[in-house]
């Protein structure tokens, strides 16, 4: 009985760290006179990517910062977040839970903020006002996959497709077909495929393994569905 019980936990302890995912987000402000502290959260305005389980913060000391941990990202095996740089070393995550709530902060359109996936990644940030705009100098390979989804959807000229067919093994392009089928409908069925082309052609450039996934037969079945 006793040795029943060891092999479930092992079995529980190794499924769970396989779930697990490490990240190291680093930085460095090449111009920190108003920037004193580094913050990583994956707290959002937006409630389907958000979660409130990590807000760390960081001194930002000799112009450089560091974060180090593991986050279970769930089935969708990614999670965003963001990081961004204040002068106060006191700001809690009630407050940040509080001012993305009403709206007063979103992560996007703060010039001090930088959104990512949680992973290993280095930013190389010029100062407190360009934290949006900091360039990756390490890693951050899902993070350059966000960019360059949120890059085609703001295209709206096809390339969302080229996107899918660069990254077909990507949960992050299951989740920008999904999210197509999800706005569109008879009213707006020719506008939105002639900015990201057909959920029906999205969906058929998604590797097998994906559309296999619980995700992929459920958009599988909207897309017929709509159909």
């Amino acid at each position: 009985m006793r040795y029943y019980i060891a092999l479930v936990l092992l079995l529980t302890s190794l499924y769970t760290s396989a779930q697990a995912i490490k990240f190291h987000v680093q930085g460095t402000v090449q111009d920190s006179k108003h920037a004193k502290f580094a913050y990583l959260t994956t707290l959002s305005h937006q409630v389907p990517i958000s979660s409130s389980k990590i807000f760390m913060v960081s001194p930002i000391t000799n112009g450089k910062f560091d974060f180090k941990g593991t986050f279970d990202p769930g089935e969708n095996g990614y999670q965003h977040a963001c990081v961004f740089v204040e002068e106060r070393g006191n700001i809690s995550k009630e407050e940040m839970i509080s001012k993305f709530n009403q709206l007063i902060l979103v992560v996007d359109k703060e010039k001090n903020f930088k959104h990512i996936i949680l992973e290993n990644i280095g930013l190389d940030i010029q100062n407190f006002d360009q934290v949006k705009e900091a360039r990756i100098v390490s890693g951050g390979k899902l993070t350059t996959q966000l960019h360059e989804w949120f890059a085609a959807l703001r295209a709206k000229d096809g390339s969302l497709l080229k996107f899918v067919k660069k990254y077909p093994a990507s949960m992050m392009s299951l989740d920008a077909v999904f999210e197509i089928s999800q706005g569109i409908g008879e009213a707006n069925s020719d506008r939105i495929e002639s900015y990201f082309g057909s959920p029906k052609m999205l969906y058929a450039s998604l590797s097998e393994q994906l559309k296999k996934s619980k995700k992929g037969i459920a958009l599988k079945k909207r897309i017929d569905n709509y159909k």
